[in-house]
């Protein structure tokens, strides 16, 4: 059944025996959608490190490389590695596609100069090279420059407080994918 108030409108009545007059239920609202929150990508970058064994740990352990190699890079540049993506692990020594997202609060700038000191030393290798160690007593080094293929616009990532000196394995895999760039296609 429906009842007109004041003419206004049609709605739902509620014709139940409560000690008053009959009582007028109006509709639910709808909720208005949000549009998702974008993802700013702050660096998207390559690096390779050098180490002839990759292939034997990539097919014993892709997932733990991948974590151990997001967990030193996020040493490298001093930023979350909740904020790092791993898009592909590629043999061929160790080449490693990842991106930053732009919630590690670094601009690109900043971190484009932390990812040029990855030849300066193998000490924020310290999570990969462990984990190299099961297959190969080989030293892993970077003496490549690493590549950065795209950075934010100026603006696109708010700086966030910095973060404490221990740094934490992330609890999952994010599921954003960056591609590697192409000779058909470009970034992004």
């Amino acid at each position: 059944r429906t009842c007109t108030i004041m003419n206004a409108s049609s709605v739902p009545c509620n014709f139940g025996y409560d000690h008053s007059s009959n009582v007028c239920i109006p509709p639910p609202a709808i909720p208005t959608p949000q549009p998702p929150t974008p993802i700013v990508i702050a660096i998207a970058a390559s690096i390779v490190i050098e180490g002839s064994s990759f292939g034997t740990l990539l097919m014993r352990d892709r997932a733990g490389l991948t974590l151990a190699v997001a967990a030193d890079l996020a040493t490298l540049l001093q930023i979350s590695n909740e904020t790092i993506r791993i898009s592909q692990l590629r043999v061929g020594s160790l080449i490693v596609y990842f991106g930053v997202f732009g919630s590690a609060g670094v601009q690109p700038s900043v971190l484009s100069a932390r990812l040029s000191n990855a030849t300066a030393s193998t000490a924020w290798l310290s999570s990969t090279q462990s984990l190299y160690s099961t297959v190969s007593n080989e030293t892993l080094r970077v003496t490549a420059e690493p590549i950065v293929y795209l950075t934010a616009a100026p603006g696109e990532v708010t700086p966030a407080p910095p973060l404490p000196t221990t740094a934490r394995r992330p609890s999952r895999l994010l599921t954003v994918r960056l591609r590697p760039p192409s000779s058909r296609r470009s970034w992004p």
